[in-house]
């Protein structure tokens, strides 16, 4: 396939090395091995690439847990002033200086919104449910990107519905804003 080194061939393009024998190619073989160098490139990314997006396993939600879709806006927060302090307090959403919204989309996605403006969106991993009683629902959820533009989710989330109210410890909370933790209730919009 390659010339052997000799000083007629008339079109060089490339020294090839093969073992201790070097060759000459010539500008058309030199194309070829340019180009099956680039098909097995491309080959190899596009499969790496199928490997990466079947890899991650999202879920939607089905059944009974479609009554999460949809939009919900925080109302109000209760917290503790310390971990071991037993009295509760009561905070209003409207006393904070930014509204926190969370929506669940029915193609399996939860996007979290600050003042209208979307913060983050993730695909999810349910990790758990209970569903035995359809006006009360547990969901907890595993976010497949938990990190970014400065919200810190943590490894897995957790939601109930009652009705047409959404109730969660992650957001804003400890994921958003560090001043205020405890347990959050979202209306539906």
């Amino acid at each position: 396939m390659y010339h052997k080194f000799d000083y007629l061939t008339p079109t060089i393009a490339l020294l090839h090395r093969n073992s201790s024998t070097y060759y000459l190619l010539t500008h058309d073989q030199s194309k070829t091995m340019k180009n099956s160098a680039i098909q097995q490139h491309l080959l190899w990314s596009c499969i790496l690439f199928l490997l990466l997006l079947t890899a991650c396993k999202k879920d939607t939600l089905e059944g009974e847990l479609t009554a999460f879709h949809g939009r919900y806006q925080m109302n109000f927060y209760t917290y503790t002033q310390c971990f071991l302090c037993t009295k509760v307090y009561t905070g209003y959403a409207s006393n904070l200086d930014y509204t926190a919204e969370i929506e669940f989309s029915p193609k399996g996605k939860i996007i979290f919104y600050i003042d209208n403006e979307e913060l983050h969106k993730t695909a999810f991993r349910i990790v758990a449910s209970d569903i035995t009683d359809p006006s009360h629902l547990q969901l907890d959820i595993d976010p497949i990107v938990e990190d970014v533009k400065g919200l810190d989710l943590n490894n897995q989330l957790s939601f109930q519905l009652i009705n047409d109210t959404l109730y969660t410890v992650d957001f804003p909370g400890e994921s958003y804003d560090q001043d205020i933790h405890g347990n959050f209730r979202f209306l539906r919009q």
